[in-house]
């Protein structure tokens, strides 16, 4: 099983960080725009579990919305995605969850679900002109939180053990040098939990 190795990043130029990227030869992967809705505050305040409903929008007005459930780790996080568009029976999510009652096949239904367990909707958060790059063996995404009014850019890295981890920080660090961007510009919360704190 990989781990996932991410630095988040505060940035000012961002057409400045993307002409960079390009400069390198970095790979673009493609760009969209994409809402979640979390369910269960509780679930999220005692637990660190973050239970969504994500609608990605793609250019020529393309959409794929996703059930997500997702633990905090060490390092990278446990992650359960279930696409929306047909009958979904036992979803994985919902079992994580203890549901009894565990089959689906739109946002719609799943909120009841979501509700008739105690979970209510409680924060939304909308990403915009998410753009994403391929370079060598780094993953790259710039995005703008709407709620902040903030542009980020996440360097991720996969790696098999966890000794490597730092190592890999250590190289995710030298590409944010060499775009430009400062290691005190680091940000350690998701975009969620950033949201969430200005409650």
């Amino acid at each position: 099983m990989q781990i996932e190795v991410r630095v988040r990043a505060k940035i000012e130029k961002k057409e400045e960080i993307i002409r960079k990227l390009e400069e390198k030869g970095a790979y673009f992967e493609g760009k969209n725009d994409s809402t979640s809705w979390y369910y269960g505050k509780e679930l999220f305040k005692k637990k660190g579990v973050q239970l969504r409903v994500l609608e990605y929008r793609y250019p020529e007005d393309e959409k794929k919305i996703y059930l997500t459930y997702k633990e905090p780790q060490k390092e990278g996080s446990f992650e359960l995605r279930e696409i929306f568009g047909e009958l979904k029976r036992n979803s994985k999510v919902f079992e994580r969850l203890g549901f009894t009652s565990r089959d689906f096949t739109t946002p719609i239904d799943a909120e009841k679900t979501f509700e008739d367990n105690g979970l209510e909707k409680f924060l939304e958060v909308n990403i915009s002109d998410e753009k994403k790059y391929r370079y060598g063996v780094f993953e790259i995404k710039t995005f703008r939180i709407e709620e902040l009014s903030l542009d980020l850019i996440e360097i991720e890295l996969n790696v098999a053990w966890e000794k490597d981890i730092p190592k890999a920080k250590e190289e995710i660090y030298t590409m944010m040098k060499e775009l430009g961007i400062s290691k005190a510009n680091e940000v350690k919360k998701c975009g969620m939990e950033m949201v969430f704190a200005t409650l």
